[in-house]
């Protein structure tokens, strides 16, 4: 459900609408209000700031769920490559695809390690 937290109910049921629906229109029909009110609605920043955390909360939702099917799409993806049945350009693609991933895992990783290090002498120098 939607922070609601410096807007109405009925705007956060909006910003749902918002979140769900392809158009402005087809939000503002589905939560019952009048385009011309959400429209009104966009342009207010505590509205928009919701819409903000809105859509930040269903990305991580979605995050979570691929990160939780990644270790099922590379096993299907082990399957492809080890089956001598499959046509040699999936084996090598299901194979290329694997590479990626496991070499942009490793860069993202030590990317993060390397800006926590910073962070941790950043705040060393300047919290003394």
């Amino acid at each position: 459900m939607i922070d609601i937290s410096g807007i109405s109910t009925k705007q956060a049921r909006v910003i749902d609408s918002l979140l769900s629906q392809p158009t402005t229109r087809g939000a503002a029909k589905t939560a019952g209000v009048g385009e011309a009110t959400v429209r009104r609605w966009l342009k207010l920043p505590e509205f928009r700031e919701a819409l903000r955390r809105g859509r930040a909360d269903r990305y991580d939702e979605v995050l979570s769920f691929i990160v939780g099917a990644g270790n099922q799409a590379a096993a299907q993806l082990l399957v492809i490559m080890a089956d001598k049945d499959s046509p040699k350009t999936c084996r090598v693609r299901a194979a290329e695809i694997l590479l990626q991933h496991g070499r942009a895992g490793i860069n993202e990783q030590d990317i993060l390690t390397r800006i926590e290090s910073l962070e941790r002498i950043i705040h060393e120098k300047f919290s003394r």
